[in-house]
């Protein structure tokens, strides 16, 4: 039977299927079809007694299988999304981890050391030490024999830290022996080229009350002492130095009396005193060439520095003539 009113078909339930024509009267219920049957009618809207098309299997196999399909899609992209994110994860923890590193690892400038702080450091004494005898050089006017035993000279000077190593041996050929409880001084002036303890009309100061800078350690089994003082700075006419002295037995008449002074690098030394309190004193720096007692065997006294934290450490080994 053919309508040709105005239509339309509508799924009330799952097992009927209704027709609503204009104003037409409503009609009885079709018969209840299997839920296979319903999906497969045909949608023609010209026939009401078009015969149901038959199940098309390969169809439903064919959308089942786009189903699966579209499944593993979702599931692989799931999969990438992962792995994507545990990547970006792992490869952020590695840059923090190598930031953190460089970080670490990243060494202090020579040219900003902090001249306030001294950290005591502890220096590995494991290199062999050279056997040659250390040129002798005058121990100058402001030595002073003040038995003052102690290894930290800083007293309240300012200044970049240095920790000074000296190893005294008896040279004998090619053979070194340690030199113990031998008196070890040192004195040098302060980071404006003043000395402690003496009157110096030339630069109008009076320092006899004071004693910064200046003492003495004994060497142990291995010969060896250690100072905490500051870089030193300099006066006109002379480099930037450090007066040593070593006394072996000085309460016997067989004891020996040996004086040397020792020198920095002058490139080190221009770095230092681009900084205060030695940048007000920079107009008398003196260089090592130009310097008579560094000419006549400096080379052979200047200290190999090494940073250090706050500051540098050296270590110089003293050769006797055994």
């Amino acid at each position: 039977m053919t309508f040709s009113a105005p239509w339309r078909r509508s799924l009330h339930s799952s097992n009927y299927l209704s027709i609503e024509a204009g104003a037409s009267k409503p009609r009885s219920p079709a018969p209840a079809r299997e839920p296979e049957t319903i999906n497969a009618i045909a949608r023609e809207p010209e026939t009401m007694n078009a015969t149901p098309k038959p199940v098309n299997y390969t169809r439903c196999k064919s959308r089942e299988r786009k189903l699966d399909i579209v499944k593993k899609m979702l599931k692989r992209r799931e999969i990438i999304s992962f792995m994507a994110a545990t990547t970006a994860t792992s490869i952020l923890g590695c840059f923090r981890q190598q930031s953190t590193s460089t970080e670490l690892t990243t060494p202090t400038p020579k040219a900003t050391p902090n001249p306030e702080t001294l950290t005591s450091q502890t220096t590995t004494l494991t290199q062999a030490p050279r056997c040659i005898v250390t040129p002798r050089q005058t121990p100058g006017p402001y030595f002073l024999d003040e038995r003052l035993n102690r290894s930290d000279v800083i007293s309240t000077q300012a200044g970049v830290p240095l920790i000074l190593t000296l190893r005294v041996f008896d040279v004998n050929g090619s053979q070194c022996v340690p030199v113990s409880d031998a008196v070890v001084d040192i004195w040098h002036c302060n980071a404006l080229g003043v000395y402690s303890g003496v009157q110096d009309s030339y630069q109008n100061l009076n320092t006899s009350a004071e004693n910064f800078l200046r003492g003495y350690q004994l060497t142990d089994e291995n010969g060896t002492v250690q100072f905490r003082t500051i870089y030193p700075g300099c006066y006109p006419g002379r480099a930037v130095h450090i007066h040593f002295q070593v006394r072996t037995s000085p309460t016997s008449n067989q004891g020996r009396e040996f004086s040397s002074q020792l020198y920095f690098d002058d490139s080190l030394t221009e770095q230092v005193f681009n900084r205060q309190p030695y940048a007000s004193k920079r107009s008398q720096l003196v260089k090592n060439p130009q310097d008579g007692l560094y000419r006549s065997s400096g080379k052979q006294l200047t200290l190999e520095l090494s940073q250090a934290e706050s500051g540098f450490v050296s270590t110089f080994d003293v050769g006797l003539r055994g």
